[in-house]
């Protein structure tokens, strides 16, 4: 498969690479965690984390346990993950307990979604207006809530800060476990 215009999205040494390459999914994520997405605005992780992160997320999400490989992450700390059953990607809010059906497959992802909704997939428009105030979300961190909106805190820019990933997904799932009783 040639992600042409997904690479258009992209930054990075393994970039050049891609440009024209005909690449399988699982080629691309091997060298996808050296790229930029939208300056930012996505991530992938590497082999190492992707087996980490998918740990977590089944634990967040049980009825995901064992059908599930995670493969990024959005600036705001929602997983994206390969339903393994029908390869269709999955969105995973670690703050709302929500998953959305993003794509059909990996390729359909990155190449139509990605690419053509931007905002719906990724919250891009935030994104820009975030990283132009504050500067660029650094690896490992996403921007997420101080005061969860489950206890109260507001979707707006006052009520947001860099954390670290790990931490977040961590204090989200208690967040979520503790309200959810």
């Amino acid at each position: 498969m040639r992600f042409t215009k997904f690479v258009s999205l992209c930054e990075g040494p393994s970039r050049g690479d891609l440009v024209g390459a005909d690449v399988s999914s699982n080629e691309l994520l091997d060298v996808a965690p050296e790229l930029t997405v939208l300056k930012g605005a996505f991530r992938f992780v590497d082999d190492q984390s992707r087996k980490r992160w998918t740990k977590i997320v089944e634990a967040a999400f049980p009825g995901f346990e064992g059908i599930i490989e995670v493969f990024g992450f959005d600036w705001t700390g929602r997983a994206f993950g390969i339903d393994t059953r029908d390869d269709e990607i999955v969105r995973f809010d670690p703050d709302t307990g929500d998953t959305v059906t993003a794509a059909e497959s990996l390729f359909d992802f990155l190449e139509n979604e990605l690419v053509e909704w931007p905002d719906d997939m990724v919250e891009l428009a935030f994104f820009q207006a975030w990283r132009d105030k504050h500067g660029p979300v650094p690896v490992g961190k996403c921007v997420g809530f101080k005061t969860p909106l489950r206890l109260g805190g507001k979707d707006e820019d006052a009520n947001k800060t860099v954390s670290d990933l790990e931490v977040y997904w961590d204090f989200a799932i208690q967040i979520r476990s503790q309200t959810a009783r």
